[in-house]
């Protein structure tokens, strides 16, 4: 039996209007195709249950029968990356799931490359609650993927979008000016120094001089998000 074209979504689509939740008896749900990475993962006799993560939001997964006895889901390591096809269901009765839905794997994939590392490399190994900050820091490209580094930088988002929503209401136009010199701008009191390409560099220390160069061609300006702004 041929199934339906999966229609690819992210995890967090919740509209009816462009899925359906089946019951798993003669009501079928809207068959789709996700990506995301393993959030978490555990096994049930013959049944393994992955919740995934993209970004958006997180979905439980299940595989059953030859999709949960695969080379690739007995090897399943945290953080690999996936990619699902599966119908969408209810969860059964007393059940509890991100969104109160399912999805019930039919093909799964993981590309070259996309698998993460396990044993002592695991994510898991490497970075946890008690590591040291100096560590993490190092590390930041897997910190990031942690439930609350991720939302530190999720509300950052969510900030700067509000004042960029304002900005436009006001007529505000942004402006993205040099952050690198090679002279300072005020009191070299704060001026922070570095090399760039084997040439002295610093910051910039003022965006007053680059806003008021666009002010008269281009009205009220900022310099970024949450910067000060610029009126004639």
């Amino acid at each position: 039996m041929s199934l339906p074209k999966a229609e690819r979504i992210k995890l967090d689509v919740t509209d009816p209007k462009k899925v359906k939740l089946g019951n798993g008896t003669d009501v079928r749900g809207t068959r789709v195709r996700v990506f995301g990475r393993v959030h978490r993962e555990r096994r049930q006799k013959e049944v393994m249950f992955v919740t995934l993560r993209d970004g958006y939001g997180l979905i439980q997964v299940i595989f059953t029968g030859p999709l949960a006895k695969t080379y690739d889901a007995l090897t399943l390591t945290r953080e690999t990356s996936m990619e699902i096809y599966g119908e969408l269901r209810e969860v059964p009765p007393g059940a509890h799931a991100p969104n109160d839905r399912e999805l019930h794997a039919d093909y799964f994939k993981v590309h070259k490359g996309w698998k993460a590392a396990g044993g002592d490399d695991a994510i898991t190994n490497r970075v946890s609650k008690d590591t040291e900050h100096a560590t993490l820091l190092d590390l930041r490209h897997l910190t990031l993927r942690g439930e609350t580094a991720s939302k530190v930088m999720i509300v950052r988002d969510t900030v700067e979008y509000a004042f960029n929503q304002v900005y436009r209401e006001l007529r505000m136009r942004k402006v993205s000016p040099p952050a690198l010199v090679q002279t300072q701008v005020e009191g070299g009191a704060t001026l922070f120094k570095f090399d760039y390409y084997n040439e002295k560099a610093f910051l910039t220390q003022s965006s007053q001089l680059y806003l008021e160069t666009c002010l008269p061609s281009m009205g009220d300006v900022s310099l970024r998000s949450l910067s000060v702004p610029k009126s004639p």
